[in-house]
């Protein structure tokens, strides 16, 4: 069951990002007061009702051009304003989050992007004393590569891309071919897959694994 939240206005949430271009370069620094955008805590264990703590997010970005490509950068402190302690078995701790990626345009059509993101579960020692012994136990770090290839043919009407994630601290991924065609600059016809797998049933992606799809989709733009 999930906690649905109250119309009050205590509910909203606020965001601001600052940024500046110095010279081939955008730097950005962003504030969010919210709550999580997945229940991240449980209201009521016994009743099993889910729902979205309040978090704080401080984070920054880079950008610009690195060797041939664009590189990128940005990190985000995760601030649990719910479980500040970490000592709250029942609601996510505070994290760090940190990720880099990089994208190629190869030439012939060709464009390959790679990101790679790290995550630290902060006040693990006091996350692990609470646990109980049938709980669930998460790691303390989380490491996730993300990989992109697209080749584009027929004049740059068909675009072949297959987009592929990989955890080897989950042990679990989630692959996405698809093939699109623009027939007309209004109609486009694209086909599919999604493709989660994983060890466990608990991870970002096991958890999906009997949810495999393929997919049609017909677009008009008008």
């Amino acid at each position: 069951f999930l906690a649905e939240p109250s119309g009050s206005t205590g509910q909203m949430e606020y965001a601001l990002r600052l940024f500046r271009t110095i010279g081939r370069y955008e730097l950005a620094g962003y504030v969010f007061r919210g709550f999580y955008k997945n229940p991240a805590g449980y209201q009521d264990e016994a009743a099993r009702r889910l729902f979205y703590p309040r978090v704080n997010v401080y984070g920054a970005s880079l950008r610009g051009p690195l060797l041939s490509g664009i590189g990128s950068m940005e990190a985000g402190y995760y601030d649990s304003r719910q479980d500040q302690s970490g000592g709250n078995r029942l609601i996510e701790n505070s994290m760090w989050k940190m990720m880099a990626g990089y994208s190629q345009d190869l030439g012939n059509d060709w464009s390959v992007g790679v990101q790679y993101l790290f995550e630290q579960r902060l006040d693990y020692g006091r996350y692990e004393e609470s646990l109980l012994e049938a709980d669930l136990r998460f790691d303390e770090f989380r490491h996730l590569v993300t990989q992109r290839v697209t080749k584009l043919f027929k004049h740059q009407t068909v675009a072949v891309s297959v987009f592929n994630f990989y955890s080897p601290s989950d042990k679990d991924g989630y692959v996405r071919p698809s093939v699109s065609y623009q027939m007309t600059d209004q109609w486009t016809l694209t086909a599919g897959a999604n493709i989660p797998w994983g060890d466990d049933d608990f991870t970002e992606f096991g958890q999906m694994k009997k949810n495999q799809n393929v997919y049609v989709r017909v677009r008009y733009n008008f």
